[in-house]
């Protein structure tokens, strides 16, 4: 062969790989085998741990995947191939934009995983559903999205959520906490009508919290003293601890998912508030939480996603290989991106295609075991389409609290149900047997023990 039309064939072969795609052709004479491959844009705030927890996540349970021979779509072999985007999300809505539109319009997506803040979800899902690419929400919360899904179905059918939905159900599991809390406070300290202050982030997701607080709390037979609503990004907040202080309260139902939360509890630690808090601080779910606040965080309690305990008969081998991997904790997005790979897997083997059309009707069809729980969608015609539900038979949430750095589950603990939930959420009743083995009994800050003793 002549040096030209050596060149002369090499251009033609690099024109069939640009067309087909490097990773879908072996050169002919080689030992290389053809690789299959789906492509799926991992979208989260990358520079924050939200985004980490996702990602690392999503590496996690791809290799699994991968290592034991991909997925089967129709009879071939297809391996994950993932690519990490930042949304920047927590601080701009229009940067996730872009990133959604990079990933459908660049990055040859076959299907998406992203969610962080609602707000930003909200805007993305449009540009999917422009698209038509299924996304796959992983850590929103906010009740517009499913609505979306429920009252445009034929737009926004695309969408799937496997994270938290504000919706009654993870509410009265948060109240329900606060009431076990408020139990214990009650009969140690024999404070007969405890008084709590209530910190929510100044996001969407978080709205609806507020009024539910003005309306279960009075009810539940609790004294509200107070709504506070920091700004979801704050990174100082003596003042509003300096206020929950003084406000009296011996309880507070904090939901604090930004950066926020680690300046609440700073201040919370340093001004010694003599109230216990329970909710969520988002932050406080990683194990470096203790280091980065230098045991500030002794006595806070927050609800999370996952714990080392046996929420599903594989919640502890997904935990463990998490921590061996990346020296941490799985973190509250870390089991639905998970379950969100795992019911991709399923819905295109069932399908034998990625055809995006068969692959929602399949995902509709899903029923799985992940490390949250048990992941089933709801139906399209159903309150909450494509949505996972929470509750019996489903997941459950866990609550820890930290104690001389180490986050010990406390809660659920098989406690009788406030009434006032029950006859709200009459499907929390689960909670009243639910107990994962290795749960331990709570503790009030001592220091909060100490002041209520002497000053009542």
């Amino acid at each position: 062969m002549t040096g030209k039309q050596f060149f002369k064939k090499a251009a033609m072969l690099l024109a069939c790989l640009a067309m087909v795609g490097f990773s879908q052709i072996a050169i002919p004479g080689s030992k290389a085998e053809a690789v299959n491959k789906i492509r799926i844009p991992v979208l989260g705030p990358s520079k924050f741990y939200p985004g980490q927890y996702q990602w690392n996540a999503a590496v996690l349970t791809a290799d699994l995947i991968n290592r034991q021979g991909g997925v089967n779509v129709g009879g071939q072999k297809y391996m994950l191939d993932l690519v990490e985007i930042d949304t920047n999300d927590l601080l701009s809505v229009s940067d996730a934009v872009n990133a959604m539109e990079r990933a459908c319009s660049m990055e040859n997506a076959d299907f998406i995983i992203a969610g962080a803040r609602s707000e930003a979800t909200l805007a993305m899902m449009d540009i999917a559903a422009d698209h038509k690419k299924i996304y796959l929400d992983v850590n929103s919360a906010h009740p517009n999205q499913i609505k979306r899904v429920k009252e445009d179905y034929d737009r926004y059918k695309y969408f799937f959520r496997i994270s938290t939905i504000v919706d009654f159900t993870i509410i009265s599991y948060s109240l329900s906490d606060l009431d076990f809390v408020g139990q214990i406070i009650k009969k140690e300290l024999g404070i007969e009508k405890v008084k709590v202050a209530v910190v929510l982030d100044k996001a969407a997701y978080a709205d609806p919290l507020a009024g539910v607080a003005k309306g279960m709390l009075p009810a539940m037979g609790y004294e509200l003293v107070g709504i506070w609503r920091p700004s979801y990004s704050a990174k100082d907040l003596f003042a509003e601890a300096s206020a929950v202080k003084t406000s009296g309260a011996q309880l507070i139902w904090g939901v604090l998912s930004g950066p926020s939360g680690q300046a609440f509890v700073n201040a919370w630690s340093k001004l010694k508030v003599p109230a216990a808090y329970v909710g969520t601080v988002t932050d406080s779910q990683r194990h470096a939480f203790w280091k980065t606040t230098g045991g500030a965080a002794n006595y806070i309690a927050s609800y999370d996603s996952i714990g080392r305990v046996d929420q599903s008969p594989t919640t502890i081998d997904f935990y463990d290989r998490y921590f061996e991997r990346f020296g941490e904790k799985p973190g509250w997005g870390s089991p639905f991106v998970e379950g969100a790979l795992l019911a991709l897997k399923d819905a295109i083997e069932r399908a034998g295609t990625l055809d995006t059309e068969k692959v929602i009707v399949e995902l509709e069809k899903t029923d799985l075991i992940f490390s949250n729980g048990r992941l089933k969608f709801g139906a399209k015609d159903s309150d909450l389409p494509h949505q996972v539900p929470y509750g019996e038979g489903y997941r459950s949430l866990v609550s820890f609290q930290w104690r001389d750095g180490k986050q010990l589950i406390y809660f659920p603990a098989a406690a009788p149900l406030n009434k006032v939930i029950y006859a709200k959420s009459p499907q929390s009743h689960y909670l009243e047997k639910l107990k994962f083995k290795g749960t331990v009994d709570y503790q009030l800050p001592p220091w909060m023990v100490d002041y209520w003793k002497k000053n009542q």
